[in-house]
């Protein structure tokens, strides 16, 4: 049978459509399961089935909200409390967090199948001394993404983090996405985030966590790429959708300026897990191979909460040829989302010319390549 010409370009079209529109469709599966374990001089205050709770917030609620759907996550565990050898006052003295996690994973009987799971969260009885203060208590931790683990079974490949009974879903938020490979955002005490992003040190001080930041959403694969607005010159107004909306639309603008350094500006307002964000407006990220800061839009103040860009504000990066205002904020824009219309422009204009030159006095007689580099303001000139 003779098919028709119009069936014929049906099945060419489909067979030319990009491969990658199925993969971006597919959801990303995340699987953990949890030891609970306690100690001979402190045994768990609450059964473990209650002790979950923040966890399976975290997995059935959290994460569907903040990956737009597009990410699920598996909750397994342990029936019981497992009693370990070890005392509490022990595990406390010192840094000896992954030592806990190793001996709660020897500790399992070794029936139990740890195979293919991306974090492994050991729930100790007891409080965080991050969210009580008290010195007796332990501090909460994880590992930065995988690591390869001994148990009672064998060996696995995952990511940890070791919460107390006591935490509660921003701190769970943290230290999973910690061992699922998100960098934190703070050292030495400096926090870079403030209250708009759970990896800042603000998860120690709420219960609930916000959204992370729109690289982090890129980096676990929830935004696609057709939910960027990516200039590398000119200018273009973006209607920025914000962070929390399910609808999809414009979520992020990206300003690259090298393959290590970036500016990603995204909206937020008080809506979903974002209702506990400081302020709603525009936010701007500096990317550097060194981490993620968040740019303060008024740095006369001593933190981060007030970072966000509203109507009429301006930044700019005379360096490197930058300029972002934010026009007004935007009820039902063009994508049918609450956010900000936010006019971008990029006079990068990078000049690259190759010369032969000296190498230096020292090397006299031998050439050598040398790159000059010149960044275009934004007021035309080099």
């Amino acid at each position: 049978m003779r098919l028709r010409p119009l069936i014929l370009l049906l099945f060419l079209a489909l067979a030319l459509i990009p491969a990658n529109q199925h993969v971006e469709a597919q959801q990303i599966h995340y699987s953990i399961y949890v030891i609970p374990v306690e100690f001979p001089d402190y045994e768990a205050g609450f059964y473990v089935n209650e002790v979950l709770e923040p966890i399976y917030e975290f997995a059935n609620s959290y994460i569907p909200e903040v990956s737009y759907e597009r990410a699920v996550m598996d909750v397994d565990y342990y029936p019981d409390w497992i009693m370990l050898n070890k005392s509490y006052a022990y595990y406390n003295s010192g840094e000896k967090a992954e030592e806990l996690v190793r001996d709660a994973l020897m500790a399992l009987p070794p029936d139990e199948n740890l195979e293919g799971y991306d974090v492994i969260v050991v729930l100790h009885a007891g409080d965080d001394e991050y969210i009580s203060g008290l010195e007796e208590e332990m501090k909460s931790a994880s590992s930065f993404g995988s690591q390869v683990l001994q148990y009672s079974g064998g060996t696995i490949v995952a990511g940890w983090a070791l919460l107390a009974e006591m935490d509660w879903t921003a701190q769970v938020a943290h230290h999973i996405l910690h061992a699922l490979g998100v960098p934190e955002l703070f050292s030495d005490g400096e926090d870079y985030a403030d209250g708009w992003d759970p990896m800042g040190l603000s998860y120690t001080e709420v219960d609930y966590p916000v959204h992370v930041n729109m690289a982090t959403k890129i980096q676990m694969g929830w935004v696609y790429e057709n939910e960027t607005y990516v200039l590398t010159s000119g200018e273009a107004i973006v209607n920025l959708a914000a962070s929390g909306f399910m609808k999809e639309g414009y979520r992020a603008i990206i300003l690259p300026i090298s393959d290590s350094e970036s500016y990603i500006i995204e909206a937020r307002l008080f809506y979903g897990y974002d209702i506990d964000i400081p302020d709603e407006g525009v936010l701007i990220w500096h990317k550097t191979e060194d981490g993620m800061r968040l740019v303060d839009a008024w740095p006369e103040t001593p933190t981060l909460e007030d970072a966000n860009f509203v109507e009429g504000d301006v930044f700019e990066d005379k360096v490197r040829g930058i300029r972002v205002e934010v026009l007004s904020y935007c009820a039902l824009c063009a994508t049918g989302v609450d956010g900000f219309v936010v006019k971008v422009e990029y006079y990068r204009g990078v000049i690259v010319d190759e010369v032969i030159a000296p190498r230096g006095r020292l090397n006299l007689g031998e050439e050598a390549r040398v790159l000059f580099h010149a960044y275009r303001a934004s007021d035309g000139l080099p």
